[in-house]
């Protein structure tokens, strides 16, 4: 992607002083959205749209991901980083369990303890979070016998499934050990005979992909799932192009809002069943949105947190 120096003067004074506490990060909130103006408009990697035509400074506390662009759909609301495959290659692999996911330090022993829910409220929260998602897919029906955890980080949801062929896709190192105890097999998504899975989980994982990855990313789930197999994708709110959401969101890459994480679900050939909020929404009004809602679709007017879309892949012999 090339930027004249015309628009990298006017990117330049975009956003405010990076924050460097917790404290700020309403302040890593106030981005403006600049139209492209002398910069080509970008296709929109979940709607499709060529719709990609407004650029902000990405809302962070973290220095390493305050300085780069998103650029927003104007059709869809959805933003993304373009290019960040070189910013996160060595992320996920050590920095952030070391910075986000601290939990990792716990022995594989200390997750099967339930003294380790009192203790720690953060695992709680993430054994909460399991819980809802599978009372979800009960809801459902259906078999779950092998079960793909893409994103898994420790093992929580496998080690409270229990399928019988357990299956993880996870780049952090870290998280080996727990996978291991668990009896979950480490894989990659390109690795998975087709056709052979009930359930692919998909928990707060794909807004951590390259933009550019995701829709071949979604395309290889379908072919992983057996016929009228399931795709649970859970992602946060992500719709700053409308909402300020005070949390913190590096090192995200996509950030999703309603209509684009259906219309990325649809564009891979997947059949939406369900789609709902696991917890209310935490976000208010922006006083500068540069995309509004449909007011009338009762999934983009509730706009909450833990953002659900469950699919099918529809019955067929092969998957494209």
């Amino acid at each position: 992607m090339t930027f004249s120096l015309k628009s990298l003067g006017r990117l330049a004074g975009l956003g405010r002083r990076p924050a460097q506490a917790k404290r700020d990060l309403p302040a890593a909130q106030d981005v403006d959205f600049i139209p492209a103006a002398d910069l080509r408009v970008e296709v929109c990697p979940l709607c499709g749209d060529r719709s990609a035509g407004r650029l902000s400074v990405y809302p962070a506390l973290d220095g390493r991901f305050r300085g780069r662009i998103v650029w927003w759909c104007e059709s869809c609301g959805s933003g993304f980083v373009p290019n960040a495959r070189a910013l996160i290659a060595d992320y996920y692999a050590a920095a952030y369990a070391a910075e986000i996911k601290r939990d990792r330090a716990l022995s594989p022993e200390a997750y099967a303890d339930p003294a380790t829910r009192a203790a720690s409220p953060a695992i709680a929260r993430h054994l909460a979070r399991v819980d809802q998602q599978i009372a979800a897919l009960r809801r459902l029906g259906g078999a779950f016998d092998a079960v793909l955890d893409y994103g898994s980080g420790p093992g929580y949801f496998l080690r409270a499934l229990d399928p019988t062929v357990k299956l993880a896709v996870e780049p952090d190192a870290a998280s080996r050990p727990h996978l291991d105890a668990i009896g979950a097999r480490v894989t990659t998504l390109d690795a998975v005979e087709p056709s052979s899975l009930d359930l692919i989980m998909a928990s707060h994982a794909l807004e951590h992909l390259c933009a550019e990855d995701l829709m071949a990313t979604l395309r290889a789930m379908k072919a992983a799932l057996k016929p009228d197999g399931l795709l649970y994708v859970e992602v946060p709110q992500g719709a700053l192009s409308a909402l300020r959401l005070a949390y913190r969101h590096e090192p995200h890459t996509i950030f999703f809002s309603p209509p684009g994480l259906e219309q990325a679900v649809r564009r891979a050939g997947l059949t939406i069943v369900e789609r709902f909020y696991r917890s209310p929404g935490r976000g208010r009004r922006r006083a500068n949105a540069m995309w509004a809602p449909d007011r009338q679709d009762p999934f983009q007017a509730e706009m909450g947190g833990g953002m659900t879309v469950v699919a099918r892949r529809p019955p067929g012999r092969a998957a494209p």
